[in-house]
């Protein structure tokens, strides 16, 4: 005969499950956990009593229970003074293994040298060899990138983006913005107080160094958005600098503005933005538009003078968080995720950016 449960009992644990099917707590955990042998009959009755108590388990708790560290492994660019930028999504994944800390998560760090495809083979022959048991990573040079999700795919490691994403090479996850629409977004900030009948250069920084897909979408959300609205007086031209170098800037778009007459707009396509506003600056070369991306202190130093009209933020610090939380999240407590997470597409200027600096 059923017992009877209590009507204001909020918490269903295994040993009422067990009582209601007059079992033992052993049997109802190995229902739980699909191990050892069960009587099909016996089965069918705890499911069906775990269905009627609408019995979750406390995933959290088996986690602290099994103290069984979660090792994950981060394989980023080399972030230094020069190339800040990934500071950031660095202090987000160090504030995620902080709030994790109790559970027994940690991380390995591996850095390459976002110029040196040999560089990132050999941080991930390592990362290898330490066995993680996830791994946290910024895809970078397509054939590498190729390499090691085969590598991590064959060993039977989950693995995740930020940044930027290849797509189908089988990661859990992708946290990043959508390149297509900040490049379309950026055209379209570009049009307002910019006259139609104008040269617009758009610049790749260092696009040998590190020019992956998502550059390329830029320019091609850039592009549609002045075909869709018929601005074809505007007169779009490509500039790429593989130096991120002061001198080679400084030459390449010396050379650029001596080439193409009446530029009023520059799109950065990348964080390096502050280089061309600094040859901006330097040259006092005024009304003109200009727009790139990320809060880096010498990003905000040109946008408070006025030099840089827009940032968009790519949130880099929340993408490193919450890379670590859904690997997590999905690895240890079995939780479902969205298999790509966009970023918002955050318009940054002088007036507002203090407001995002405290967020």
């Amino acid at each position: 005969m059923d017992k009877p449960i209590e009507i204001f009992q909020t918490k269903i644990r295994i040993k009422d499950i067990a009582e209601r099917a007059n079992v033992s707590v052993g049997t109802v955990d190995r229902v739980l956990h699909n191990r050892g042998e069960v009587a099909q009959e016996t089965r069918d009755l705890i499911k069906k009593i775990i269905a009627e108590l609408e019995y979750k388990p406390n995933i959290i708790a088996s986690v602290l229970a099994m103290k069984k560290p979660f090792r994950i492994a981060v394989l980023m660019p080399l972030p230094t003074d020069q190339d800040s930028y990934w500071k950031l999504h660095l202090t987000g994944i160090e504030l995620a293994v902080k709030e994790l800390s109790h559970f027994g998560v940690s991380i390995q760090k591996y850095f390459f040298e976002i110029t040196s495809e040999e560089s990132l083979r050999l941080q991930y022959d390592q990362l290898l060899e330490n066995k993680p048991d996830a791994v946290l990573m910024v895809p970078v040079f397509a054939t590498a990138n190729k390499y090691i999700t085969d590598k991590l795919i064959e060993e039977n490691i989950p693995f995740s983006f930020i940044d930027t994403t290849t797509e189908g090479d089988g990661e859990l996850s992708f946290f990043g913005q959508n390149s297509y629409q900040s490049g379309y977004l950026a055209a379209k900030l570009m049009s307002y107080g910019v006259s139609k009948e104008t040269t617009v250069l758009i610049i790749n920084v260092g696009c040998d160094q590190y020019s992956g897909p998502h550059h390329a979408e830029r320019i091609k959300g850039f592009k549609a958005y002045l075909n869709e609205n018929n601005i074809t007086e505007t007169k779009v031209r490509i500039i790429d600098i593989p130096s991120t170098q002061e001198q080679d800037v400084k030459a390449a778009l010396t050379s650029a503005f001596f080439d193409y007459s009446f530029v009023r707009g520059l799109f950065v396509t990348g964080y390096e933005v502050h280089r061309v506003a600094k040859f901006v600056d330097d040259k006092k070369l005024g009304n003109i538009r200009m727009i790139g991306y990320d809060l880096l202190e010498s990003n905000i130093h040109y946008l408070k003078k006025g030099t840089i009209d827009f940032l968009i933020s790519q949130k880099p610090e929340n993408q490193g968080f919450r890379g670590v939380m859904n690997l997590f999240n999905t690895l240890v407590l079995k939780q479902p995720i969205a298999p790509k997470i966009p970023m918002p597409i955050d318009i940054i200027t002088s007036e507002n950016v203090d407001f995002y600096l405290y967020l």
